[in-house]
């Protein structure tokens, strides 16, 4: 066979049932009518064939788009997570809580690894069969919807001061208005092309962290004494975990983003994860530390910027850092429930830009719309997400790792194990809670 030509003829064998034979072209493609075998397809990160071909980018960018999924309003709560459960244990809960999401991500790409597949869902299928994977499949999608619900409401909320006309628009205009800017942007065809974007907006994050920071230096903050220091409560910290753990879970975009890595090795793997993990963390950290001093530890609101005043400069770095984040991000979301509603209505994801892409990008926004719309108070949505969340981000995760370490030898030892029990009990916690808080006699 000439060298120049990359393909392989097998008439006769059974290419499936010898192993080494399958391993040698499992990234080929199948010529049905000719029976030849010609390497078209790419392998993925896992080591299983994917036959979209898909940008790559750096592992700055894909960290930056993971954090950007993250980031958003809810960090503005995090001074209030420091009142209500205690200084030291609020910070000690953030810092943990972003270690458990560093080490949830390393269960999923462990299993990916172990079982050769590249998906969530399909990781999950071949541990736990299809029903879990139907399971794990609403669950992330029931998660990157409300997401992007949750991004146009907030973007409704905060147009009035970000653009003066539009305060003389109703609530539904705006919502129309909003998504006429977003909706060509949701035909983008990979999540590395928001690697720039996703970038200026953590950036808009850290912004945010400073101008609070600016604030508190020009304020006459009262150091908060002992008593609220060493602060101990276990009902706020209870109340506590859904909203943190809401803060670093990225989990449900971790696989689509893998897919998309430059040169995926396990160490560039990492190196995304722990960068997305300290990013977060950091801000966090910043925003909670000193919006928790700009009150002198008591009577926090949910929403740190409610007591600044509206005039104050804060209050518009605020508002433009995380009205660009949610306008800037908001497509991290679309882009991979419109891949799955691509392959449930055509079978296949789009290679390029054609009216199927649009299509699909057009029902989901539709859809978008018209739950923004109804949708006026998102507290329960968003409770009810922050309970999935908590099963994806955490409880399958660590539920992974007790399978890996039951079926496999190599993970018979006490890091797997550990971590999953870890896994499990947080997300169970988080789950419980975010699912059910409201129905538990707590008060923080």
């Amino acid at each position: 066979m000439s060298s120049s030509e990359d393909v392989l003829t097998l008439s006769g064998l059974d290419h499936e049932r010898i192993p080494f034979l399958q391993q040698s072209i499992s990234s080929d493609y199948t010529d049905e009518e000719s029976g030849k075998f010609t390497r078209k397809r790419q392998m993925s990160w896992a080591g299983d064939p994917v036959q979209e071909d898909r940008a790559h980018g750096p592992v700055l960018d894909l960290a930056m788009n993971l954090a950007a999924c993250a980031f958003g309003a809810s960090m503005l709560s995090l001074p209030f997570v420091l009142d209500i459960s205690g200084a030291l244990v609020g910070m000690f809960m953030i810092v943990g809580l972003g270690l458990v999401a560093v080490l949830a991500s390393s269960s999923i790409m462990h299993a990916g690894f172990r079982f050769r597949k590249s998906s969530y869902t399909k990781i999950v299928a071949e541990a736990f069969g299809k029903r879990a994977s139907v399971f794990a499949e609403a669950l992330l999608s029931a998660c990157l919807f409300v997401a992007a619900v949750s991004y146009v409401v907030g973007l409704a909320d905060l147009l009035p001061d970000m653009i003066g006309f539009t305060s003389r628009m109703s609530r539904t205009m705006r919502i129309f208005f909003i998504y006429a800017g977003l909706w060509p942007i949701t035909w983008v065809g990979s999540l590395s092309a928001f690697g720039p974007s996703s970038i200026f907006a953590c950036i808009g994050c850290y912004v945010q962290a400073v101008a609070l920071v600016t604030g508190a230096i020009f304020s006459d903050v009262d150091v908060p004494g002992p008593e609220l220091l060493f602060k101990f409560s276990p009902a706020g910290i209870a109340l506590s975990m859904p909203m943190v753990t809401f803060t670093h879970a990225y989990h449900y975009v971790l696989t689509d983003t893998f897919l998309e890595l430059k040169n995926p090795s396990k160490v560039r793997l990492m190196s995304t994860v722990w960068t997305t993990g300290v990013t977060l963390t950091t801000c966090y950290l910043i925003v909670a530390i000193i919006g928790f001093l700009l009150y002198g530890g008591q009577n926090v609101p949910s929403n740190v910027l409610t007591g600044l005043g509206n005039g104050s400069p804060v209050i518009g770095i605020a508002t433009w850092s995380i009205g660009l984040l949610l306008f800037a991000t908001y497509s991290l979301f679309i882009i991979p429930l419109r891949r799955r509603l691509e392959e449930m209505l055509f079978g296949r994801q789009t290679r390029k830009l054609n009216r199927n892409r649009i299509l699909a990008a057009s029902v989901i926004g539709a859809l978008v719309i018209i739950a923004s719309i109804l949708l006026r108070d998102l507290y329960l949505a968003n409770t009810v997400a922050g309970g999935c969340i908590a099963i994806v981000t955490f409880v399958i995760p660590g539920l992974l790792d007790v399978y890996c370490w039951k079926e496999f030898k190599d993970d018979r030892n006490l890091v797997t194990i550990a971590r999953g029990v870890l896994l499990l009990c947080a997300g169970t916690m988080a789950a419980f809670i975010g699912l059910f808080g409201s129905l538990l006699p707590l008060k923080a």
